[in-house]
């Protein structure tokens, strides 16, 4: 994440339409978000330091093996440019780190289900992700519950996750009092020092509804990425 500068990236492709704070579906207007959630600042000779603690150094790991993955994304339909975020993502890891990283576009649908049949081991995938104001349910979901296919971890019950996540997240979920807001900001730190994903930026996306509905009339849900409520909508005429 260091190594990628993420702020010119964004000013690049998005301009004013994107934010570099926040981290996955955490937004500033989000129960629990704290700055410490926002992307951490470029930082490439720090990001080779931190490499280099782990054994890898010039994309090389101690045993000699070249660190070599891929990115998986999509053309999304509601965020524009996800490959050529993922290009300009894989271009700083292998200029600047000597990483071997391919961006793979793929269809939508099908990426999601290679993805939720966990068959992208040791590699990145770069998504969209709905944000929301609590998001007990998609905590919840992502490192509680072995049942669902797009959860985080393997087994939230296995170590290392157990004591690494799944009791703080159990703990913060369990609280429903007036500390709930202070517990889930100390949560989504903790989630985002795991370091399992990372954000460049949040978004909000544009919408218009055009002179053929009547002003006033269309009431769509609020935080989600695609067409809802259309019987809300009155014809003008």
């Amino acid at each position: 994440e260091m190594a990628v500068n993420k702020r010119q990236i964004v000013e690049e492709l998005y301009g004013r339409g994107a934010t570099v704070k926040g981290w996955s579906y955490v937004t500033p207007d989000s129960m629990g978000y704290s700055s410490a959630l926002d992307p951490l600042p470029y930082d490439l000779e720090g990001a080779k330091a931190l490499l280099a603690k782990s054994g890898i150094v010039d994309g090389k790991m101690a045993n000699g093996e070249q660190v070599s993955f891929k990115i998986n994304t999509w053309d999304a339909g509601d965020t524009p440019l996800l490959p050529e975020l993922s290009q300009l993502m894989a271009d700083a890891w292998n200029n600047d780190l000597g990483f071997d990283v391919e961006v793979v576009v793929g269809d939508a649908s099908a990426v999601r289900q290679k993805w939720n049949n966990r068959q992208f081991p040791a590699d990145v995938l770069v998504r969209t992700n709905e944000a929301r104001f609590d998001g007990t349910s998609i905590t919840s979901g992502g490192y509680n519950n072995k049942d669902i296919a797009w959860r985080s971890v393997r087994d939230p019950d296995e170590e290392p996750w157990l004591t690494n996540t799944t009791i703080p997240v159990r703990k913060a979920l369990n609280d429903l009092s007036s500390t709930r807001n202070a517990s889930f900001v100390e949560l989504y730190k903790l989630l985002k020092e795991d370091a399992q994903q990372w954000s460049a930026f949040y978004t909000n996306l544009p919408w218009g509804v055009g002179k053929d509905i009547k002003p006033g009339t269309y009431k769509p849900w609020t935080l989600v990425p695609y067409v809802t409520a259309i019987w809300t909508a009155v014809p003008a005429n």
